[in-house]
């Protein structure tokens, strides 16, 4: 989406805000992923210590 309105579209503020949306949602992207992990190493270590063996 940056790439994108880089190359295809002329300088003008639309072009500045498409690639701020294209960014908002690459660091949604990351966010969501990094929660995502931090979830399942959690649930991990909470699963060793509960464990009955």
């Amino acid at each position: 989406m940056i790439m994108v309105s880089n190359q295809v579209l002329n300088d003008s503020i639309s072009q500045e805000l498409i690639a701020l949306i294209g960014l908002i949602i690459a660091g949604a992207g990351v966010l969501w992923t990094a929660v995502g992990y931090l979830s399942m190493s959690v649930l991990r270590l909470y699963n060793m210590i509960n464990k009955k063996d």
